[in-house]
């Protein structure tokens, strides 16, 4: 059984949230913002997912992480980010970037639904 890792359970969880906001009617653009802190891991992840009634448009994530509580390395996660960014460099409506600190480090993903192809999303996950 694949063993799931943080980031599979994070879009995961964007997927699902973001169906529930298709359920919801209306014209103007709408931005839904979500946050998950984890105090154990030092973890704090926000989302903000932009619609337009059942039309979902945009997530842009930003998570930061310290490398102790995640039982990572600074050069270990450097290392996982940059395959990460190899494999989804040339996807459309997507994109990634990683900042390092000496303690911790900030993911930002964003992806454009309205010029993402979703079936090359899935095959990359």
């Amino acid at each position: 059984m694949k063993k799931l890792n943080w980031k599979s359970i994070l879009l995961s969880f964007v997927a699902i949230f973001s169906l529930l906001l298709l359920g919801a009617c209306g014209k103007s653009v709408e931005k839904t913002y979500i946050q998950s802190i984890n105090q154990a891991r030092k973890s704090d992840v926000r989302i903000t997912i932009e619609h337009q009634g059942d039309k979902l448009i945009s997530t842009d994530s930003v998570s930061t992480v310290y490398y102790k509580e995640a039982g990572v390395s600074k050069d270990e996660i450097k290392n996982i980010i940059a395959n990460y960014d190899a494999e989804f460099k040339d996807v459309k409506g997507y994109s990634h970037s990683a900042e390092y600190k000496d303690e911790y480090f900030v993911e930002k993903t964003t992806i454009d639904y309205t010029k993402a192809d979703l079936k090359v999303l899935q095959e990359k996950n």
